[in-house]
């Protein structure tokens, strides 16, 4: 026995069977391809920033970022990425910029999945603060290649 769906067209009843309905619906969700983003190579990155007693920083400061495979400075620096952020907004000692976002320069295509040990070198208005922060966690996400993670990778808990 057939379970009908009523529905009206210029007027006029149309009896469709909810087997042929969900057929078509089904058909549909089988031809439209999925769709895949990759992951923006963007890193959001917040900061505080203080005098030496701890007061806190307020106003417009220029931003330096670098990215660099060796914890220590000196000679000779292996630098991955440089970017400069000119006005940023200092309230209350903290501050938002998100690196590798344009206009900015952006993140070298592979950084991510050829270095094992990155740092980040933060220097504001001309001073280098230390030490250099060791990036770990959600930017080496970036260095999944597209369409690799699939139901095999992963894990029902």
């Amino acid at each position: 026995m057939y379970t009908f769906i009523y529905t009206y067209i210029n007027g006029s009843r149309v009896k469709k069977s909810v087997k042929t309905f969900l057929a078509v619906i089904l058909s549909v969700c089988l031809v439209v391809p999925p769709v895949y983003a990759d992951a923006p190579m963007e890193i959001n990155y917040q900061g505080k920033l203080a005098f030496p007693d701890g007061t806190p920083r307020h106003g417009t400061f220029g931003i330096q970022f670098r990215i660099l495979d060796d914890d220590n400075p000196g000679p000779p620096e292996n630098v991955l990425y440089d970017s400069t952020h000119p006005n940023v907004t200092v309230t209350q000692g903290s501050f938002h910029v998100v690196l590798g976002a344009a206009p900015l320069a952006s993140f070298p295509a592979n950084l991510f999945a050829q270095y094992p040990n990155l740092y980040l070198e933060i220097t504001v208005n001309g001073t280098t603060l230390a030490p250099r922060q060791k990036l770990v966690g959600s930017p080496y996400a970036l260095s999944v290649a597209q369409n690799t993670v699939g139901t095999d990778e992963i894990i029902d808990l």
